[in-house]
């Protein structure tokens, strides 16, 4: 049997490459997900011909990352080997992903790669944050991918203001495409449909708050206010990184480590994380509980109530 192995860190790419499979083939087509089900079912699932067609293709998540944890077991020994040696029709495609190819690396160093000739295909988001060149080249490579049209000040922003994040670039950029049909997009649609800087200007709000700083408070507000982010959207963003700062917290009184927590909750920006992290490990989980209910009463009474929102939302950072 055949087993292709696509795998990265570009989920987008990964489950593109998965509906052109699905669409360019006339052949029965089944996606399982190895964790939530048992040895057996998974191999009759693989092997089972189909009543519908030539050969069926059958995706499966996760297979070898289950292997490779359970690999101590011997459950697994010849699993892999004994598919690839039958003489069934289907078509497997093994499906990993990862939140950083040191990750994916690890993986295949792993006993289960060196006996099977796996066709793979591989997916990846850059890491790290890279030189303003390298960035810049990929920003133009990604242009073209998408049919983008974007001028110079519009490329500054993911450049200078991404904190040179390239998952979040590569989600900003992928909005934008399905939102332009390849035409130019002005400036006002740019700013109404990118969210990147707004995700990294609301950090400099929640530093000033944690620490208790009334001027820096007052400053950054007003100067989300200026940039165009409404009350509405500040109240959203702050309550949504409290949220994810008491998941941290809980998690790490769990036991669980860096990798595992960034994992569970899919944040795969290392810079975004640990600033994450951060504030849940110095803040004490009473006041992060005062504070994310309290976001979310303003926001109810926003939308309930007529008042000076702009002051008052001001007024609570001060005194929460």
């Amino acid at each position: 049997m055949e087993i292709n192995l696509v795998c990265g860190t570009n989920f987008h790419l990964i489950e593109n490459f998965i509906t052109e499979i699905k669409n360019n083939n006339n052949f029965e087509f089944e996606r399982i997900d190895a964790q939530i089900i048992l040895k057996d079912e998974i191999l009759n699932r693989i092997s089972t011909f189909s009543m519908f067609s030539e050969k069926k293709l059958v995706l499966v998540d996760s297979l070898l990352t289950k292997i490779s944890s359970e690999e101590k077991s011997g459950e697994w020994d010849s699993f892999l080997e004994n598919i690839q040696s039958s003489e069934s029709h289907n078509i497997l495609y093994l499906i990993e992903k990862f939140e950083s190819e040191s990750d994916l690396n690890s993986l295949k160093r792993k006993n289960i790669f060196k006996d099977i000739n796996f066709i793979t295909k591989e997916f990846n988001t850059p890491s790290g944050r890279g030189s303003f060149e390298k960035i810049s080249n990929w920003i133009t490579s990604k242009e073209k991918q998408y049919g983008l049209k974007l001028t110079n000040n519009q490329r500054s922003v993911f450049i200078y203001d991404s904190n040179r994040d390239y998952l979040l670039i590569e989600n900003e950029l992928l909005k934008l495409s399905n939102f332009s049909n390849g035409q130019e997009v002005n400036e006002d649609d740019f700013n109404n449909i990118v969210s990147i800087s707004k995700n990294y200007k609301i950090f400099d709000l929640i530093d000033a708050f944690f620490s208790s700083n009334r001027k820096d408070i007052s400053v950054t507000i007003n100067k989300l206010y200026l940039s165009g982010i409404n009350v509405i959207e500040i109240t959203n963003m702050i309550a949504s990184e409290m949220h994810k700062i008491l998941q941290i917290k809980f998690l790490l009184n769990e036991g669980k480590n860096n990798s595992e927590i960034s994992k569970n909750l899919r944040i795969s920006s290392t810079f975004y994380f640990n600033k994450l992290a951060n504030s849940s490990r110095k803040i004490p989980i009473e006041r992060l509980k005062i504070i994310y209910e309290s976001l979310l009463e303003f926001d109810l009474k926003c939308k309930t109530k007529n008042f000076e929102k702009e002051l008052e939302l001001e007024l609570l950072l001060l005194s929460i």
